[in-house]
């Protein structure tokens, strides 16, 4: 285990050159932790990752400068990986497990359940992140590891069994997966939310603002150290137009510009975040994340789109005339799949204690389980977050220690290799200035690349490679660990 963070902020700080002057372990004692999760926000949307993502013209991303001052001001990663989709993820970020310990490899919804894997925990007790931490814990926004009741599952309680002191949100997705009511068009106008335990129909306040006030309601309505899970639905389909003063792309988008319309939500969530960040509470570290690539929606260009309307932010001449240009990133290698573009997320840290700068150190979304206990210094049971390696030593400027990634989606959730329908992952390894890459999929040849030579991984070096053996070593070995 890494040193207790005074020790670690004095150590930090004996070189003098990784901690400003007046920076001692009192002044960046944490007392608040907030998660936010934003959702289908991949690299290739943030002008802060702009040095990732390889454009051969400049991309016309979203106007964020609330993001891109966190991006400066925090440690900004850029080897974070997550899973392809959103469920897994988010279980993995809350029990510091891998998808074949939890049995959350897919979505969960009916559909795609089992016995042995209704929904987070259900039956496979697990131990969340909440529930070793001490005073007040909220999550806020949409869950997505839970079912309701007429479909075996627990909701809304299921969030309170792994450690949640509250909850307020959309059970799942907008649109259908029993989240929205009927009788009105689905999107961010037409949902249901859950408070208190009580359901009700909520029409014409945009669900990114809502989210939002719930969550600044419950941080600030309490006293104490507080953890919240903040998770946006945006900006996951099906979208719809942000109200006028949320974003700079006019009150008119055709709903085939999904591209526009995924960057309009941004701005929104942009604005939103602005409003919150603002008004935290002092003593508060933020863990800003994506869940997994960018839809593939938003990674076309319709007939028609253009870069900037006229009186955007960031509109040059020409650019209400200008087609979309979205090279080289390829709608097939967006989220569900195991690529870079659906598995490589952002993941910036803001607040204390964090130094400053970008990091490149390999992060796992179950490492944010041991990174948090250890920051708030609480106490990780034995039989909790096996997979989760702390990397608070990073956000202060020490080099990490993680050596590989490691990410997986299969369906149906709980099912054992030999019954599932899907089994996909993916395990890097670093190796001095190489990240090697091998994709596996039932029924299919392994894929081998060098993710830092060729992020785009536009190169198979097939199975003759030198390195590929000692790859699907490492990777044989953590999947024969899930009976440890």
């Amino acid at each position: 285990m890494q040193p207790m963070l005074g020790t670690l902020l004095l150590a930090v700080g004996a070189g003098g050159a990784l901690a400003p002057e007046g920076r001692t372990a009192e002044s960046e004692r944490v007392e608040n932790v907030v998660v936010i999760v934003m959702d289908e926000v991949g690299l290739d949307q943030l002008a802060c990752y702009d040095d990732q993502n390889g454009y051969a013209e400049p991309y016309p991303y979203a106007h964020t400068p609330r993001i891109d001052r966190l991006a400066r001001e925090g440690a900004r990663f850029t080897q974070c990986r997550a899973a392809p989709v959103c469920s897994p993820s988010r279980a993995m970020l809350l029990t510091g497990r891998y998808p074949f310990r939890t049995g959350i490899g897919g979505t969960v919804w009916l559909r795609n359940a089992t016995p042995l894997g209704l929904e987070l925990g259900n039956p496979r007790a697990e131990i969340g992140l909440p529930a070793i931490l001490q005073g007040r814990r909220g999550a806020v926004g949409k869950w997505h590891l839970g079912l309701e009741p007429d479909e075996g599952g627990t909701m809304p309680a299921h969030p309170l069994s792994i450690g949640f002191s509250e909850w307020r949100g959309t059970t799942r997705n907008i649109g259908g997966d029993c989240t929205s009511p009927p009788g009105a068009p689905a999107g961010y106008r037409n949902y249901w939310w859950w408070e208190g335990g009580v359901r009700a129909h909520v029409q014409g306040e945009f669900l990114t603002i809502r989210t939002r006030e719930r969550a600044a309601d419950w941080l600030l309505s309490g006293s104490g150290p507080r953890f919240l899970y903040l998770a946006f639905n945006a900006c996951h389909e099906p979208l719809s137009i942000p109200p006028a003063d949320q974003h700079g792309f006019g009150p008119a988008i055709p709903d085939r510009h999904v591209n526009t319309l995924a960057r309009a939500n941004l701005e929104c969530l942009d604005r939103q975040l602005e409003l919150f960040l603002d008004a935290l509470p002092p003593r508060t570290c933020v863990f800003l994340m994506g869940d997994n690539g960018t839809q593939v929606g938003a990674m076309r260009a319709a007939p028609g789109e253009v870069r900037y309307p006229v009186g955007h932010p960031l509109h040059e001449p020409g650019d209400e005339s200008r087609p979309l240009s979205l090279a080289p990133y390829e709608p097939q290698r967006a989220k569900r799949g195991l690529f870079e573009g659906g598995v490589r997320v952002p993941l910036i840290v803001w607040g204390p204690p964090v130094v400053p700068g970008r990091r490149d150190d390999l992060v796992d979304a179950v490492d944010l389980f041991k990174t948090i206990a250890e920051l708030v210094q609480a106490p990780v049971p034995s039989a909790a977050a096996q997979d989760s390696q702390s990397f608070l030593g990073a956000l202060c400027g020490v080099p990490g220690t993680r050596t590989f990634s490691f990410t997986q989606v299969f369906e149906p959730n709980g099912a054992a290799p030999a019954q599932r329908t899907r089994d996909e992952s993916a395990y890097v390894r670093r190796d001095g200035a190489h990240l090697w890459k091998l994709i596996q999929k039932a029924g299919e040849t392994d894929q081998f690349y060098d993710v830092a030579a060729d992020p785009l991984e536009r190169r198979d070096l097939g199975e003759e490679h030198p390195e590929r053996r000692a790859t699907l070593a490492g990777l044989r070995a953590l999947l024969a660990s899930e009976s440890r």
